[in-house]
Formats: C-alpha cells, structure tokens, sequence
C-alpha cells in the first residue's frame, strides 16, 4: 500500500490580486518540498483561481476536489491555508486535518499575520520550523482509530515521567 501523500500551502492573497501580478510571490509556504517550481504553481493557481471564482459567485469553498485529491481551505485573514490528500481520502478526515492544523496555529501564534509581523523578512524560514513541528501532527489527527502519538522520555527523564503519573492520579 503506497504511502498517502499530504499537501500543505499558505497563500497570501494580497500579494496577487490581478492577473499579471506573479503567483510565486503569494506561496509563502508549500509542502512536499520535492515539488517542482512548475508543478507548486500549477497546482495553487488552478485552487485559488477556483476558489476566487467560487467566492465571488457563490460562498467561499471549503473543499475542492480535482481529478488526482481533494484540498481543504481555510481563511486566516489575508492568508489561506491548504491542506489537501488523495481523493480517496474521506472529506470528515480532511476536515478534521485542517481544523486541527488550524487550531494549533491559532492556540500558538493567534494568526499568519501575527507571525508575519514578529518574523519580518524570516517570514517564510519561521513557517518552516511551525509546519516542521504541526505537520507530524496530521498524520494522526485524521483517522480516531489510529495510533495516540507518543513522547520517547530518555531514561534520565523517568522522575519527570514518575511525577506526571502523581499528578494524573
């Protein structure tokens, strides 16, 4: 069985508002890093174009799904954040992703905009150590029936692990 293949971008929708503006400038961050340049913009364009036409026309979409997955999207002020899978994948999954995605980012740093103002020019490095740490996290978070994950104590840390265990009982 083949590995599921996850996807993660934030898009800053102010940096490309009109046609001629350059896409590549509004992925402040896109996950798997192995993705080509083509292929990133290929796929962001194609969502956001969609996504923009579908807001303008109709309510603004939470799940897209295209021939090859399925994308979640959530608006963080100027910024959205994307989280798609395979399209055999169940939507709740996929919800359930990027709400837990959300969350843990709204919990530790209130909001894109936040991080962009204290990180200044290191905007796009500072993303990078926040997904590198959340996105381990999804792997789990999609499935209720799947693996707790787990902390590995160091065995010097077993009187931390022995008082944790005082503290629950």
């Amino acid at each position: 069985m083949a590995k599921e293949l996850l996807i993660v971008f934030v898009y800053d929708c102010e940096r490309c508002q009109k046609e001629e503006d350059d896409a590549h400038d509004a992925v402040v961050y896109f996950y798997p890093s192995w993705v080509s340049e083509q292929q990133r913009l290929a796929l962001v364009g194609q969502l956001m174009g969609v996504s923009q036409f579908l807001t303008t026309v109709f309510t603004s979409p939470t799940i897209l799904a295209l021939q090859t997955g399925k994308f979640a999207m959530k608006p963080l002020g100027r910024f959205i954040l994307c989280v798609g899978t395979d399209r055999n994948i169940p939507d709740v999954v996929l919800e359930t992703r990027i709400n837990t995605l959300f969350r843990l980012i709204r919990f530790y740093h209130l909001d894109f905009e936040t991080v962009s103002s204290k990180s200044g020019l290191q905007f796009a490095e500072r993303l990078n150590v926040i997904f590198e740490t959340y996105l381990p996290i999804l792997q789990y978070a999609g499935n209720i029936f799947g693996s707790i994950p787990t902390f590995n104590l160091p065995k010097s840390a077993s009187s931390v692990f022995l008082e944790a265990i005082q503290i629950l009982q």
